[in-house]
């Protein structure tokens, strides 16, 4: 498995062939922020309605809760890895899914950035 392995120090683009901090997307960073804020509303909700419970038992104080609050709508990424081409990299004598444009045409090694063509 190449993420165990600690001869590769960077992963290389296949389309540009250069070195990223951060290969998430932006729909993926999007769907990880809804995700968390209809997380931190659930539980926030949840702690109010515990608290609403246990205070029913108590006759001083009245406190009600209200409805649920509405979630925000989590648009799906759907995984386009069947769509990916198995390319062979002689150069580390690795392969990898690329997309099949690039193989078609050209792609840098993600293992070491070499560029490599269609007819190699």
């Amino acid at each position: 498995m190449d993420i165990k392995d600690d001869s590769i120090l960077n992963i290389y683009c296949p389309s540009c062939g250069l070195i990223s901090e951060n290969y998430l997307t932006e729909d993926v960073v999007e769907l990880e922020i809804t995700k968390s804020e209809n997380y931190a509303t659930n539980m926030i909700y949840n702690a109010f309605k515990n608290l609403e419970f246990k205070n029913k038992q108590n006759n001083g104080i009245n406190f009600k809760t209200g409805k649920k609050p509405e979630l925000k709508y989590e648009n799906s990424i759907y995984s386009s890895i069947e769509a990916l081409r198995v390319n062979y990299y002689p150069c580390c004598n690795r392969s990898a899914k690329i997309n099949s444009l690039l193989k078609m045409s050209a792609s840098y090694c993600p293992f070491c950035g070499v560029k490599h063509f269609a007819d190699e």
